[in-house]
């Protein structure tokens, strides 16, 4: 097993860290050249590949209905248009300046070829997650970069690659939250099932259950630890039984030493 132990450096995202550990109360360890570890590393690949999609349904919200965009009756009174909505515009503008201008400094640092920009936005986009993908522990490697951190109105800023990391994230949970993909939860009382050393501290999970989405939504709980998901069932057994279904059973407590009688006071004297 890997001693990753061994680095005296421990991740930069701190509490949000996404291999925090709950029992030594500290972010997880990394290697000395890079500043986020390898759970970090792996939720931000999630995140970039993923913004593609989100620009394109970003895309989707401000397209016209065919009601605006055909008039059946050219002689008829029309109503004016519907104006687009800025923010979803707003929103696929800074995706695409962000994703381009780290895909030019990967490009630079990989030793790659310098292609020239894309005039199509979409094809931009795409291109540039191709990139950065499976180059984003390249990208959270970067020196401070001085570049215009989310358009080209911005003052140029120096910015770290792990810092253009965090920013793709934070792009994704941005869009989701635009789109109507966030859904509320709320916490509910237990331990997790598989966190290592669970029940090994004072604090629950912690667990949450999301508030119905759809007809027959069974509303998963999940553990904010570990992000593993059991369902609804599972959790209704737990509070009935405290024991989540399939866990081994605990270890039994040690049985005392047996105690030596106390001497009587004919025993003492004797």
């Amino acid at each position: 097993m890997t001693d990753t132990t061994s680095s005296d450096r421990q991740c930069i995202s701190g509490d949000r860290c996404k291999g925090y550990d709950h029992l030594a109360k500290h972010p997880a360890w990394t290697d000395p050249y890079c500043a986020l570890c390898e759970a970090c590393l792996a939720a931000a690949r999630r995140d970039v590949r993923t913004l593609l999609y989100d620009w394109l349904d970003l895309a989707q919200m401000q397209a016209p209905s065919l009601s605006q965009a055909i008039n059946p009756q050219p002689g008829a009174h029309r109503d004016p248009p519907m104006p687009l909505r800025g923010e979803p515009d707003a929103l696929q503008r800074e995706i695409h300046h962000v994703l381009t201008t780290w895909e030019t400094e990967v490009r630079n640092a990989a030793g790659l070829a310098d292609l020239p920009p894309l005039a199509q936005h979409g094809a931009a986009v795409q291109r540039a997650v191709t990139v950065l993908e499976p180059r984003l522990r390249l990208l959270a490697m970067l020196p401070p970069t001085a570049v215009y951190p989310t358009g080209c109105e911005d003052p140029a800023t120096d910015v770290a690659g792990w810092e253009a990391v965090a920013h793709l994230s934070r792009l994704r949970a941005r869009a989701r939250s635009m789109l109507g993909w966030t859904f509320r939860s709320r916490w509910v009382p237990g331990d997790c099932w598989a966190c290592e050393g669970r029940d090994a501290d004072d604090l629950d999970g912690p667990l949450y259950r999301a508030e119905p989405r759809y007809e027959e939504d069974d509303c998963e709980v999940w553990c904010d630890r570990c992000g593993e998901h059991r369902p609804a069932a599972d959790y209704d057994e737990y509070v009935r039984t405290l024991r989540w279904p399939g866990t081994p059973d605990p270890e039994p407590d040690p049985e005392p030493d047996p105690q030596p009688a106390p001497e009587t006071p004919a025993e003492a004297t004797a």
